[in-house]
């Protein structure tokens, strides 16, 4: 089991605190997709550019340097330290062995936030590295990327394996931070990579539930298999830098939908992932974000104001 991370409700004050107004926008822009409770989509920017970070595809949500931007709704995990923004908090580097969290050191690795904005991640292990790895892992990069990325089994784990990556506490934190408002997940997105038949990825709405109900048939038991992805993208299984196979996916969840958490299976050797975008919109859109703004602008005033 990996470890609960915990929640720092200073820093979510501030990284919705100072640009509040721009979650508008980004709720403006996810709001023009078809209601359907869940779209699932494929595609993303291309990052490989002169000047980009190498990693292959993110989201066409994410800034061209694929690094999380305060205040913008939108929250990115790259497991690069290059890409960290580190006003949400120190990356994690150094490898948990006992916690079951495997990172490359000494070669840019990191977990970028998870730790700052409460993220839990549990599972039977999950691992960071650059680079494909050779046996036992045998986790290959994203097609395209050549930074870090994140697979499981963990190097020496065992199968089935999976890791399951939750958001309730983030959404939790940040109602407390906002005087008891309420937050969704309105997107989420993951550089999906050398898919094989025997992955597939599981939506929760809350604790064990699955995600049901999407008019979405690749969605509508709540769990997006490998082979699935392969059928619509006409893919090879297993493939290491077929298009097909190395994919951006995207997920749009209307007003009426719960996400709160995935989880990577495999029944074989191995899942890979990197680039993971999350979407944060409040509910209701409240009339006057800016006002919103001010008040934890003068909340975070006062606490910086209070004796030690």
């Amino acid at each position: 089991m990996l470890p609960r991370l915990r929640f720092n409700q200073e820093i979510l004050m501030k990284v919705f605190a100072k640009t509040l107004i721009t979650v508008a926008a980004a709720a403006a822009a996810l709001a023009m997709t078809p209601a359907q409770a869940v779209v699932v989509t494929f595609g993303g920017q291309n990052m490989n550019f002169v000047g980009g970070d190498q990693s292959g595809l993110t989201s066409n949500y994410a800034p061209t340097d694929n690094k999380t931007v305060i205040g913008s709704g939108f929250y990115g995990e790259t497991f690069d330290l290059a890409t960290a923004n580190q006003d949400l908090g120190t990356p994690m580097t150094d490898a948990i062995p006992a916690a079951g969290i495997s990172i490359q050191e000494n070669n840019g690795c990191s977990i970028n936030s998870w730790a700052s904005v409460g993220v839990t991640v549990s599972g039977g292990g999950f691992s960071v590295r650059k680079g494909t790895a050779s046996n036992p892992s045998g986790a290959a990069a994203p097609a395209g990327d050549s930074t870090c990325f994140g697979f499981g089994p963990q190097i020496g784990g065992s199968l089935p394996a999976s890791t399951k990556i939750d958001y309730t506490n983030l959404l939790a934190g940040l109602s407390a931070a906002n005087s008891g408002a309420t937050f969704r997940i309105s997107y989420m997105g993951v550089y999906y990579g050398s898919i094989d038949n025997y992955n597939n990825i599981a939506f929760y709405s809350s604790g064990n539930t699955l995600l049901t109900g999407s008019a979405d048939p690749l969605l509508d038991d709540g769990v997006l298999t490998g082979a699935e992805i392969l059928g619509s993208q006409g893919g090879t299984s297993g493939n290491q830098f077929q298009p097909q196979s190395n994919v951006y996916v995207n997920l749009a969840f209307d007003a009426d939908e719960s996400f709160k958490a995935f989880e990577f299976r495999t029944t074989g050797v191995a899942f890979e992932l990197d680039n993971i975008w999350v979407g944060v919109t409040q509910v209701p859109e409240p009339e006057s974000l800016a006002l919103i703004g001010l008040g934890l602008l003068a909340l975070a005033a006062s606490r910086r104001r209070k004796p030690l």
